[in-house]
């Protein structure tokens, strides 16, 4: 794989993230407000829907993991010290 389906594959996670912070509070209770609840609170336990903001955490760190994965290659030197490109 290359850089072009890495930098896919993380905005897939993105997006993924972004439809459950988006879709998540229709299926939460009345009292529950996405301008002043964080995402951790829509995913927490009790909070009916929950499901959706931990499918998109679980979806986001799935694709971040397959972007670091598909651009293993492209840096070994990076990969060897330790560094941030």
């Amino acid at each position: 794989m290359n850089r072009l389906s890495a930098a896919v594959i993380s905005s897939s996670g993105i997006s993924i993230v972004v439809i459950a912070i988006l879709v998540g509070p229709y299926f939460s209770p009345p009292e529950f407000s996405w301008l002043h609840h964080s995402t951790s609170e829509q995913a927490g336990q009790h909070m009916t829907g929950a499901w959706i903001m931990r499918a998109g955490f679980v979806g986001y760190g799935l694709a971040t993991m397959a972007a670091a994965l598909a651009d293993w290659n492209a840096r070994p030197f990076v990969r060897a010290i330790g560094i941030e490109a």
